[in-house]
């Protein structure tokens, strides 16, 4: 068998392009600070369901609904098939819709006589999400200003949500307790 040796003029070749790629002409330079690093988008519209790893962790999920019910109505429906693997449910099955009504900046979700007792999971998801989907312009009438100053009054924000079900105690969720809607 006969060996190959790499010429001489290979060799040099190889020299000179690795020279050329060392000095391409680019100054080495320091770390240049930008800023705080990126956070993520922000989601306008979605469900929020229990993490399956993290217990007690809830994780938004994205959904086209853009009303107050309609999420509600996403989330009695539970995860995708392809969000089952890491995401999960508290709500009891069969769980009926609640009413929903604004008091003054709370949410309050009202179920029905015969809800079943609800874990502090399930509330959590359901103010959440409420709270992620519903906005006072929607819930109520906008209020306008007196005649003279002509300009609408700002809406006011909702910053609670109140799950009451028949004979349990009412749970207060405060919009900071929600993933990404603290702010």
């Amino acid at each position: 068998m006969r060996r190959l040796r790499p010429s001489r003029t290979l060799g040099a070749l190889a020299l000179a392009a690795a020279g050329l790629l060392a000095g391409c002409g680019v100054p080495p330079t320091d770390v240049i600070e930008v800023g705080a690093p990126a956070t993520g988008l922000r989601l306008a519209h979605g469900v929020y369901f229990l993490v399956r790893d993290e217990p007690g962790t809830l994780r938004a999920a994205p959904r086209p609904e853009t009303s107050g019910r309609g999420a509600l109505r996403a989330l009695l429906a539970g995860p995708s098939p392809a969000e089952g693997p890491t995401l999960m449910t508290a709500l009891p099955k069969d769980l009926p819709f609640p009413g929903l009504a604004v008091r003054d900046t709370t949410l309050e979700l009202r179920f029905p006589k015969r809800t079943p007792p609800l874990s502090a999971g399930a509330s959590r998801q359901l103010a959440c999400t409420a709270l992620l989907n519903t906005s006072v312009p929607t819930a109520l009438p906008h209020a306008t200003a007196a005649p003279d100053q002509g300009a609408a009054l700002p809406a006011p924000r909702l910053t609670t949500a109140r799950v009451s079900v028949p004979g349990t105690p009412a749970t207060l969720t405060d919009r900071a307790e929600c993933p990404g809607l603290a702010d």
